[in-house]
């Protein structure tokens, strides 16, 4: 404990005296034209040398990166532009005031990529896979990024305790990933990302190693991203205020475990063009590669009104689908159409929870699927027509007496 104090308090300090380097005075040009990858690698390699606690400072404007920038063994770095574009970053204002960094390099290709820091800070940014152009923003068959961000670590260093304010991120395979093929898989944690946009996007946040844990975040905004939280391996994960716009998934779960299983999500919404008349958005996946996945929802806002319109074969899906070893509870919340289908199996039951829920344009007995090994709880909810008869499709053994 004397040890990380020690660090955080030398991380604090050297923050209050650091150097700031401006990407300018290393010849970075910001006008979307020049390669600026040279002159941001230089910055970025000063700014970073190890216990320096710089700030490196990318002033407004759009920076051509061709080659992965490499921010290695950092320790309490900040990183700071004038602004980010926020949930405009597929369809930006042509006078607003950001600091733009997009890749223009091979086809699949990693912007950012950071190897073993420590405690650092980046904000006020935007990250594209490309070039942002107005007239083709909503094309995704055109080249992009691999990954915008990605946190790896190397040999005893862990990559961790990191704050990500005010950054928008579009037009890419992946966002943020914690972890990757090449790298060791340890220590990829304990992150904060506040007021972060993602549009444009397979995956917005990924990780993708057991070690990849423990993750808040305070207002994320996604809009166009066909999977939000893929949780390939991993999880401890928080949600405060997450708004989806026409999200594929919200939450797929692959990942879990006895020690980084649980998912807790506040104030979450789903919405769709039309109101979801044509297309059928899903929260939840979970079929977690090791004991057990816990998630829970308060306050869920399933904002899909147009459901009983749909006529398309989506409009049959349910909202979450849920495997072995799982449970997954909601509280307070809104449900438009078919809300579950509960997948135990011998290896493992399946559990879900319902507290002072709403369902509508549903029948009382359409809102659930559930086989042999599949159980569900509804306390105090209800239909439009009145309230809803506690139901309880559970396991005798498990019942209190």
């Amino acid at each position: 404990m004397k040890k990380i104090l020690a660090v955080i308090l030398t991380i604090t300090t050297l923050g209050l005296h650091a150097a700031v380097i401006n990407v300018k005075d290393y010849g970075a040009k910001g006008d979307g034209k020049a390669d600026d990858t040279t002159a941001m690698q230089t910055a970025i390699e000063k700014a970073s040398a190890r216990n320096s606690g710089g700030v490196l400072y990318i002033p407004s404007g759009s920076y051509r990166i061709t080659k992965t920038l490499v921010v290695n063994k950092a320790m309490g770095l900040i990183v700071r532009g004038d602004g980010s574009l926020g949930h405009h970053s597929a369809s930006p204002h042509p006078k607003a005031s950001n600091s733009l960094l997009f890749w223009d390099g091979e086809k699949g290709g990693t912007l950012i990529k950071t190897e073993g820091t420590y405690g650092c800070t980046w904000e006020h940014l935007s990250f594209s896979g490309r070039r942002v152009a107005s007239e083709n923003r909503w094309k995704r068959d055109l080249p992009t990024a691999g990954i915008l961000f990605n946190i790896t670590t190397l040999p005893s260093f862990g990559d961790m305790i990191h704050t990500m304010s005010d950054l928008s991120f579009s037009h890419a395979e992946v966002g943020i990933q914690a972890g990757s093929a090449d790298s060791p898989k340890v220590c990829n944690s304990d992150m904060y990302f506040q007021n972060v946009a993602f549009s444009m996007l397979n995956s917005g946040f990924k990780t993708t190693i057991t070690q990849a844990v423990d993750y808040l975040f305070d207002f994320t905004f996604m809009a166009a991203v066909n999977t939000a939280f893929d949780i390939q391996e991993g999880g401890n994960l928080t949600s405060n205020n997450f708004q989806g716009t026409c999200v594929d998934l919200v939450l797929n779960i692959a990942g879990g475990g006895g020690t980084n299983g649980t998912f807790l999500f506040n104030q979450t919404r789903l919405e769709c063009a039309n109101g979801g008349i044509q297309h059928r958005h899903q929260l939840v996946r979970c079929n977690p590669s090791r004991f057990c996945a816990n998630i829970k929802f308060i306050s869920f806002t399933d904002a899909q009104w147009g459901w009983f319109k749909n006529k398309q074969d989506n409009a049959k899906k349910y909202l979450c689908e849920i495997g072995p070893n799982t449970m997954l509870s909601f509280e307070n919340s809104i449900f438009h159409g078919p809300v579950i289908d509960i997948e135990g199996s011998p290896k493992g039951n399946a559990y879900a929870i319902f507290r002072e829920c709403a369902f509508r344009f549903i029948t009382p007995k359409t809102p659930f699927k559930y086989n042999n090994y599949g159980f569900y709880k509804t306390f105090e909810c209800f239909v439009e027509k009145g309230a809803l008869e506690n139901k309880s499709q559970w396991p005798k053994n498990l019942i209190e007496e």
